[in-house]
């Protein structure tokens, strides 16, 4: 899903946003979590199809997408495995020690800055996770190098709209 993603990020930082109506009402993950879309952000589901339980967005040149299923293990083991998934889709990849964060409704998680090469580039990203309930949540955001940091309000707004049941 990762490979596929870093092909599509070239080929969108080309072709700008796709013609895709903003989104305002909650969109449905897995395990019945919402998340609410920042205005302006559109569909990237043309572009990264993420499946079931998850829903992919654009803006700016940054992809993101929102993922919700269930789980029984650990935050910090959940955000391993996704690490070990972006790592393995990276010529060369870097990232910042994992921080402690919170998404909507106190729900704590663990947050990753991350860089690397890959076929469309330079790129960097966001990686948020957090567990409650027997329920996973994931947050992926991935762009051409600096361009992450222009819509991180954005990224930290549609984490706190975060509604898990």
């Amino acid at each position: 899903m990762v490979a596929w993603m870093l092909f599509v990020m070239a080929l969108a930082s080309f072709s700008g946003p796709t013609a895709g109506a903003a989104q305002q009402t909650p969109a449905s993950l897995g395990q019945g979590v919402t998340m609410t879309p920042v205005d302006g952000w559109v569909s990237a589901q043309d572009v990264w199809n993420v499946g079931p339980g998850a829903v992919s967005l654009q803006h700016a040149g940054v992809l993101a997408a929102f993922a919700a299923d269930s789980y029984s293990g650990t935050t910090r083991q959940l955000l391993d495995r996704q690490l070990g998934d972006l790592k393995a889709q990276f010529g060369s990849f870097r990232s910042l020690p994992p921080a402690s964060t919170s998404m909507a409704e106190g729900v704590p998680g663990l947050k990753v800055l991350f860089s690397g090469t890959a076929d469309s580039g330079d790129l960097e990203g966001e990686l948020v996770v957090g567990t409650i309930g027997g329920t996973g949540v994931v947050m992926l955001a991935v762009a051409p190098a600096g361009q992450v940091a222009q819509v991180q309000s954005d990224l930290d707004a549609m984490l706190n709209s975060l509604v898990v049941p």
